[in-house]
């Protein structure tokens, strides 16, 4: 073999590849036909010598610092080995899973155990390569494990309340962070500037954009830590900004120009100031008495010095606010101050004697006067309608009651002339009324108008049934009828409503009724009058299918933090939860609410109060077994020198607010035996804006004073329904009633105490088959009354089959039963 092989051999027995060499003897010179002879010869490499011992690294795409769990680690030996396992490992502060591989790579999973530094060891000698070299230890893997989420809390020096502007704010995360910067803080009512820091501290300045409440929230998940872990939100931080002054308004309940002397003023801050007192008030021709108040209220008596214009003026600057802040300066106060008695006289177009029906009447006032209205006009024979007018001009129709001498007269001081001082009495009106000709019968059915919330709260009808609203509604809907209009009245003997959903027909000028299943109904007024003629008129009342969501309340499986949308476990537990969704407007038109049967739902005093506009359409009732009790809504708080706040402690606390159709059914209500007996409890209190609130098959027991509907202004209070309840055991007035359109049919009312209804300023209503009994000594079992300044009631109240137990107390003025 030549050298070029020579060295190719080398090459290959270098590999440990066996050769096989194979030599062919024969004739030299290799002439054909010689003799040859072949022959094979193996040719073993030496062996080579491997005692390196295999390394080995592990290496992880995961962070030194890191929140993830489970920790992916990837183990490569630098050659073939084998009988690595898992156990072969030495963690600390994780678990091993997923441990795939062989020969050089493999890999596993830490999981760690807790937040701290996660090391994994591969000690040497675990696993051998082919030439069974064991392997070395390899480097320690370790990460850091952090899955904490980073606190951050906000402070400022700025005191609350506080004028100061801008108010410094400080940041501070509970370890350093990144990612947080101006466009991270959420300010409300204030924009922020100067941002500055790093790390876990942080500063910025907040500008408020107006007085009120001025807020800043760290929203969670604005900035990070090393570990990635997104920051918790902080606590809002709020101010009570008050950065303008005062206003300041001087007003009195004495009209201009007036003839009173003193003049009351109230002085009336925006906000309480201290520092005012009686030497702040400035006057002309006046002087100044009887100076009291605090805070925001402020009265004094001003007193005129001589007839003609009376000033008083609050500078600015002379009181302060709680920071600081001094007061604007009052716009002027100013009342011309005289006195004249206005003359007036009564006149009219029809002769005397006469047989027009109505008379015309003119009301002359010798200037114009304010009070005057038709319960001024005291009429003999005769009905006083459509009085109209204003300042010194008015006119009434005067409808004889029969032929004979019909009389009109105005007292003194039935009006008010622009001093304030009452009228002198007017010369009496007379006309002998002969009777000529028949007016025409005509019955007229109205229901109570939607007009009222136009006037009092909002733009517009409460949802979209335009004006008829009143008359489309969810089941069970309370209506009102009116047929008082119907004409000529004088001559009407009967009044018969057909409600038309086959009850029993009622008769009187006005009705209340309660459908309680949905559909479309007709009623009609037929009356009749002296003369055996008959009129009729209808309306027509559609009667609505509740159609929304139907919540239960269980005060045994019931939970306040479920949805309230399925009995029992999945139902409210309590009544406070329940009714204070009025308020929080949870409840929609078509909504019901349903408590359980047989059960008793305690609530505190004064926890249940309708304040806010509007709420409409749902109601309040029971569901389970019709056998089973009523639910009870049991008042538990009490008033004692301990806790005097609850003066008047109340189940339901009506003050300013609209509620229309809103229904009360198969409900019980009391109070526990432990209410203060100097306090009282109500189940409903009203002074704003309610229409067509029914109570139906409601008992009330054990109350001071149980139901009341109070309003200074009867118009807003309008279309209340008590129909088939029953009260018991009220140690007072029971059924107090200020209102327009009210309602109290079938209910029986047997109390201990004082009157059991004082009905003041009533106006259309219907009082009939109730059940009066037990007054105090001395007291009446129903008033009908002037209360305070107001009107009595009008002759627009229906009063019949009603039973009255109790003391007749006659009352100048008053209807007394």
């Amino acid at each position: 073999m030549d050298t070029k092989r020579n060295t190719m051999m080398s090459k290959l027995l270098s590999f440990g590849i066996t050769l096989c060499l194979i030599i062919t003897v024969g004739a030299l010179g290799g002439c054909p036909g010689a003799d040859t002879e072949t022959k094979a010869r193996h040719i073993r490499p030496a062996r080579a010598t491997d005692n390196m011992a295999p390394t080995v690294t592990m290496t992880s795409a995961v962070s030194d610092v890191t929140d993830l769990s489970p920790i992916r680690v990837t183990v490569k030996f630098s050659e073939l080995v084998r009988g690595f396992r898992q156990s072969d490992l030495d963690v600390t502060n994780a678990a091993v899973t997923g441990f795939t591989g062989d020969g050089a790579n493999y890999g596993f999973y830490l999981v760690p155990a807790a937040e701290g530094v996660v090391t994994a060891d591969i000690p040497a000698a675990v696993a051998k390569d082919g030439a069974n070299n064991w392997n070395a230890a390899a480097e320690q893997f370790r990460r850091t494990c952090d899955a904490n989420a980073p606190s951050a809390m906000m402070s400022t020096p700025t005191v609350d309340p506080t004028n100061a502007s801008p108010i410094p704010v400080t940041v501070t995360f509970t370890e350093p962070v990144t990612g947080f910067d101006a466009t991270d803080v959420v300010p409300g009512n204030a924009t922020v500037t100067n941002f500055a820091g790093s790390g876990a501290n942080y500063s910025f300045d907040l500008i408020p954009a107006a007085d009120g409440l001025v807020a800043v929230d760290v929203p969670a998940g604005v900035a990070q830590d090393v570990a990635a872990n997104d920051n918790k939100a902080a606590q809002q931080l709020t101010r009570m900004y008050t950065g303008t002054a005062p206003a300041t308004a001087l007003s009195s309940t004495v009209e201009d120009p007036t003839a009173t002397s003193p003049i009351p003023v109230v002085v009336t801050f925006s906000r309480p100031v201290a520092g005012f007192d009686a030497g702040d008030v400035a006057t002309t021709n006046a002087t100044v008495a009887d100076f009291a108040g605090f805070g925001t209220d402020y009265t004094f008596d001003l007193v005129p010095v001589a007839d003609g214009l009376v000033i008083a003026e609050v500078a600015e600057g002379v009181a302060q606010d709680a920071v600081g802040n001094g007061n604007a300066a009052a716009p002027q106060f100013s009342r011309m101050y005289n006195a004249a008695a206005p003359t007036v006289v009564l006149s009219s177009t029809a002769a005397n004697p006469t047989s027009t029906s109505p008379i015309p009447v003119t009301v002359e006032f010798s200037e114009p006067v304010t009070g005057f209205d038709a319960t001024d006009i005291v009429v003999t024979n005769g009905t006083v309608t459509g009085l109209a007018g204003s300042d010194a001009a008015y006119t009434f129709d005067l409808t004889p009651a029969g032929e004979g001498l019909v009389t009109a007269d105005i007292a003194a001081d039935a009006a008010q002339g622009a001093t304030g001082t009452g009228n002198a009495a007017a010369t009496q009106f007379a006309r002998n009324y002969v009777l000529a000709i028949d007016v025409p019968l005509e019955a007229v059915v109205e229901v109570n108008e939607a007009q009222w919330i136009v006037d009092r709260r909002a733009a517009g009808p409460l949802y979209g049934y335009g004006d008829a609203y009143v008359t489309q509604n969810y089941a069970p809907l309370p209506v009102f009828f009116e047929g008082w209009q119907s004409t000529p009245r004088a001559e009407i003997v009967e009044f018969e409503w057909d409600f038309g959903d086959g009850t029993e027909p009622f008769n009187g000028f006005n009705a209340a009724h309660v459908y309680e299943t949905p559909g479309t109904y007709v009623a009609t007024l037929t009356v009749t009058n002296v003369y055996g003629a008959t009129a009729t008129d209808t309306i027509t009342i559609e009667v609505l299918e509740r159609d929304g969501i139907t919540y239960y309340v269980d005060a045994e499986f019931g939970d306040d933090a479920n949805d309230g949308m399925s009995p029992g476990a999945g139902a409210w537990r309590t009544a406070q939860h329940a009714f204070n969704g009025i308020g929080e407007k949870r409840y929609a038109p078509g909504d019901e609410v349903l408590f359980t049967r047989g059960q008793v739902f305690p609530i505190e005093s004064k926890a249940v109060a309708f304040t806010h506009w509007p709420g409409y359409g749902f109601a309040f009732g029971a569901y389970g077994d019709p056998a089973d009790p009523k639910p009870l809504i049991q008042l538990t708080g009490m008033a004692t020198s301990d806790n005097p706040s609850v003066e008047h402690p109340m189940i339901f606390a009506n003050t300013a607010v609209g509620l229309a159709h809103v229904a009360f059914v198969d409900l019980a209500f009391n109070a526990t035996s432990d209410i203060d007996a100097n306090n009282m409890a109500t189940i409903y209190y009203s002074s704003g804006a309610t229409q067509n609130l029914l109570f139906y098959r409601c008992d009330f027991e054990d109350f001071l004073n149980g139901f009341m509907t109070q309003s200074p202004d009867p118009g807003v209070v309008f279309g209340i329904f008590i129909i088939e309840c029953t009260f018991y055991r009220s140690a007072t007035t029971h059924l107090f009633a200020e209102a327009t359109h009210y309602a109290v049919v079938d209910t029986s009312l047997d109390l201990s105490g004082n009157h059991i209804a004082y009905l003041g300023v009533l106006d259309t209503a219907v009082i009939t088959g109730n059940h009066f009994s037990r007054p105090a000594f001395g007291r009446t079992a129903m008033r009908m009354c002037f209360f305070f300044n107001d009107t009595a009631p009008t002759e627009n109240i229906v009063i019949t089959d009603n039973i009255f137990e109790g003391w007749i107390d006659p009352v100048v003025n008053d209807y007394d039963a």
